[in-house]
C-alpha cells in the first residue's frame, strides 16, 4: 500500500487503502499506517481516544482537504431527544455531564442567583489546608434541594475563583461546607464576609431557555430549548475526552486547517482551587519533547480546559493564523511553573502569531489568553485576545527578585481588549512577573481592562518585574491605570500613549532603594482621576525617573508636578479625536519636540484578518 498520501473521510472505511476514491475512516488508522501526508475530508470525527504522535510520525503533515472543515471531537453527539413538554427535551444519559454544546454554542447549567451574585455574610476559619466553608444569607441556600452534593459553588476571591463542591449545609449557623479546601490559607484565598459566590447545577433553578441539567439519580439529561430549537436537528454534543492530542518526541510535524473541539473537564470530588491563572488545569492539545511542530490555520473550540500547551522539551514550535475560541480555561500555555535545569527539557522558542483568542475562561475565569512560565525566547505577535476575565498575556512565574527562566520574550503588535469585565481583580492586559531581562512589550493596543475591585491595569509590572522595555504601546480606557508597577527594577516605559484611566494614569506601589523604572517620551491624557496614583515616595531621578513626557487633562484641571518631573510638558497633544479613541496625531503636535516618535497602531492584531466583532453570552455576570 502506498502510504505517502492517505485520505480520510467520515464516510470512509479503515479497510480501504486510503486513496482519494477509497478513503480511510479514522486518523488513528492513518497514523498507524505511518502516512507522511494525511488529508482529512470535511466532517465530524469522534475520537475514541486521544491522538498521540511520536518520533515515528516525524515529518508528517496532517491537513484539511482544500475548502473543507474536518472536526476532531472529543465528544459524542446526543441523539434520541424527546419533547416531554413544550420546549422541554429529555434523553436517557448514564454518565456525568458538566459541559454541553448545541451546535458550536456552549450552553450552561442552571445557576443561582439568576442575575448577579450572592454575598458571603460572615467569616469561617480555615481547615488544615485552606478554607472549607462559607456563611450565607438565610434564603439564599436551600438544604432541601435535590442532588445537593452535585451543586458546585463558584467562590470569587480576588484574582482567582475556587470551584468547590457542596458537602453539607448547616442551617443552624447558615454555613455551607465544601467537600474539599482551597489550596491555601493566605488571605487572598479566603471566602469571607463580603466575597461573592454563585451556585451552579441547581436542579430547581432549571427554568431558562438554553439551560440544561443532568440528573444523576434519574440518569436523565434535560434541555430547555430556546424558541425554534430542536436538539435532534441542531446537534447536541457532550465532551468525553479531556485530552484530544499529544505530540511527544516528534519533529517537523505540521497540522493545517484542522478543528479540534469538545475537550472535557470534570470538577474533582474535592473541587478546584489554585494560586493564580488556573495553570493547574490541563489542556486539549499538548506538545512536549518535540521540535518544529506547526499548527497553521487550525481551530480549537468548545473546550473545558486550556486549548493547548507547549511543555518540557518543546522547542521552536509555532501556532499561526489559528483560532482558539470558547475556552473553558485559557488559550496557550508555554513552559513550566518551576525553573527547568535540564537544557534538553527547557521550553523555548515558541511563536504564537496572527491568532484570534476569544471568549476564554468560560469555566475557569482566572485563566489567561497566553501564559509564559519559566520559558525564554518566545514570540507573541500580531494576535487578537478578547473577552477573558483575568489577563490577556502573562509572562513570568516568579515572585520577587529570585531565579527566573522567563527572559527575552517578545510581546508585540497584539490587540488585547475586553479583559476582566468586572469579574476578578488585580489584572492586566499584559501582566508580568519576576526578573525578565531582554523582554520587550511593543506596538500593542490594549483597552477596556476592567476589574471588579482594584487592579484593572493595561500594562502591569508585578512582583519584581525587572529589565523589561515597554514602548510604542497604545493603552486606554482602563479602570485603574494604563500603566502600573507594583515593584521591580530598571524597567523602561517609553514612547507610549496612555489614555483615560479611571483611577489614575501612572501608578507605582512600592518604593525601593533602587531605580524602579524610567518613564520617558510618553503621551498621557485623561479626564478623571489624578495623573499619578498610589505611592510616589522616594527621590525623583534616583528611585524613579519621569522625563520628557507630555501630559494633558481634557477636563481642564492640569496637574502640578513639582520636583517629580521637571522636563515634561503640559499641553494638548493634538489627537484627531481622543474622546472617540482616535489617537492619531495631527501635524505639529508638541509631543514631537519632546522626542515622541509616532507609531502605527492600526497594524495591531492578526495580519490579513479584520478585527473580531463576534459575541457570545457572558459566562459570569459582568460588573462594569
Amino acid at each position: 500500500m502506498d502510504t505517502s498520501s492517505l485520505y480520510i473521510s467520515p464516510t470512509g472505511s479503515d479497510t480501504n487503502p486510503g486513496t482519494k476514491a477509497k478513503p480511510l475512516a479514522t486518523v488513528g488508522r492513518a497514523l498507524a499506517l505511518k502516512g507522511k501526508q494525511i488529508i482529512l475530508r470535511g466532517g465530524f470525527y469522534p475520537l475514541p481516544e486521544p491522538l498521540t504522535l511520536g518520533a515515528t510520525h516525524s515529518g508528517t503533515k496532517l491537513a484539511a482537504a482544500q475548502g473543507e472543515t474536518p472536526v476532531l471531537s472529543g465528544g459524542v453527539r446526543v441523539s434520541g431527544w424527546k419533547e416531554v413538554s413544550p420546549g422541554r427535551w429529555q434523553v436517557r444519559w448514564e454518565s456525568p455531564v458538566e459541559q454541553l454544546y448545541l451546535g458550536t454554542e456552549r450552553r450552561y447549567r442552571p445557576t443561582l442567583p439568576k442575575t448577579g451574585y450572592y454575598t458571603v455574610t460572615g467569616d469561617t476559619p480555615p481547615g488544615e489546608r485552606g478554607f472549607q466553608a462559607l456563611v450565607y444569607k438565610p434564603g439564599d441556600v436551600n438544604p432541601g434541594w435535590e442532588n445537593l452534593t452535585d451543586i458546585e459553588v463558584e467562590c470569587y476571591q480576588i484574582w482567582t475563583m475556587a470551584r468547590m463542591r457542596v458537602k453539607t449545609i448547616d442551617t443552624a449557623h447558615n454555613t455551607l461546607h465544601f467537600t474539599g479546601q482551597t489550596i491555601g490559607k493566605e488571605p487572598y484565598q479566603a471566602i469571607g464576609k463580603g466575597k461573592r459566590y454563585r451556585l451552579v447545577n441547581v436542579k430547581e433553578a432549571l427554568s431558562d431557555p438554553g439551560a440544561w441539567y443532568w440528573d444523576r439519580t434519574a440518569k436523565t439529561l434535560t434541555y430547555l430549548a430556546k424558541p425554534g430549537e430542536n436538539p435532534n436537528q441542531l446537534g447536541v454534543f457532550v465532551p468525553r475526552l479531556a485530552s484530544l492530542l499529544t505530540i511527544d518526541g516528534a519533529t517537523d510535524i505540521t497540522l493545517s486547517g484542522l478543528t479540534f473541539a469538545h475537550s472535557a473537564w470534570l470538577c474533582p470530588p474535592e473541587g478546584n482551587s489554585f494560586y493564580q491563572a488556573e495553570v493547574n488545569i490541563p489542556d486539549a492539545i499538548r506538545v512536549i519533547n518535540s521540535q518544529r511542530i506547526v499548527f497553521d490555520g487550525c481551530t480549537v473550540r468548545n473546550t473545558g480546559n486550556w486549548a493547548m500547551s507547549f511543555g518540557p522539551g518543546a522547542k521552536n514550535c509555532t501556532i499561526r493564523r489559528s483560532t482558539l475560541m470558547d475556552l473553558g480555561a485559557g488559550g496557550v500555555r508555554i513552559g513550566e511553573q518551576g525553573v527547568q535545569k535540564n537544557p534538553a527539557l527547557l521550553t523555548e522558542g515558541i511563536t504564537v502569531s496572527d491568532c484570534l483568542l476569544a471568549h476564554g475562561g468560560r469555566l475557569h475565569p482566572a485563566a489567561v489568553g497566553v501564559w509564559i512560565g519559566h520559558a525564554p525566547g518566545n514570540t507573541i505577535l500580531h494576535n487578537e485576545i478578547v473577552d477573558f476575565y483575568y489577563t490577556g498575556i502573562s509572562p513570568g512565574w516568579s515572585w520577587g527578585y529570585g531565579e527566573s527562566g522567563a527572559h527575552h520574550n517578545e510581546l508585540a503588535w497584539n490587540h488585547i481588549h475586553q479583559i476582566g469585565q468586572g469579574v476578578l481583580s488585580d489584572m492586566g492586559g499584559i501582566y508580568t512577573l519576576g526578573v525578565s531581562p531582554g523582554t520587550t512589550i511593543h506596538h500593542n493596543k490594549i483597552h477596556h481592562i476592567h476589574s471588579f475591585d482594584y487592579g484593572g491595569w493595561g500594562i502591569y509590572f508585578d512582583e519584581g518585574s525587572t529589565g523589561i522595555v515597554a514602548e510604542n504601546n497604545l493603552v486606554y480606557r482602563t479602570k485603574s491605570a494604563p500603566f502600573h508597577q507594583h515593584y521591580g527594577k530598571e524597567n523602561v516605559v517609553r514612547n507610549n500613549i496612555f489614555a483615560f484611566g479611571t483611577e489614575a494614569q501612572l501608578m507605582r506601589t512600592r518604593a525601593e532603594e533602587h531605580l524602579s523604572f524610567t518613564a520617558e517620551r510618553n503621551i498621557i491624557v485623561w479626564r478623571e482621576g489624578p495623573l499619578l496614583g498610589s505611592n510616589w515616595t522616594g527621590i525623583p531621578g534616583k528611585h524613579y525617573i519621569l522625563r520628557n513626557n507630555l501630559y494633558w487633562n481634557t477636563a481642564g484641571d492640569q496637574p502640578t508636578l513639582g520636583d517629580k518631573d521637571t522636563t515634561s510638558k503640559i499641553s494638548d497633544p493634538g489627537f484627531v479625536n481622543a474622546e472617540k479613541d482616535d489617537f492619531r496625531l495631527k501635524p505639529g503636535s508638541p509631543a514631537l519636540a519632546l522626542g515622541f516618535v509616532p507609531f502605527d497602531f492600526s497594524a495591531t492584531g492578526p495580519r490579513g484578518r479584520k478585527p473580531y466583532t463576534g459575541t457570545v453570552p457572558a459566562a459570569f455576570p459582568p460588573v462594569v
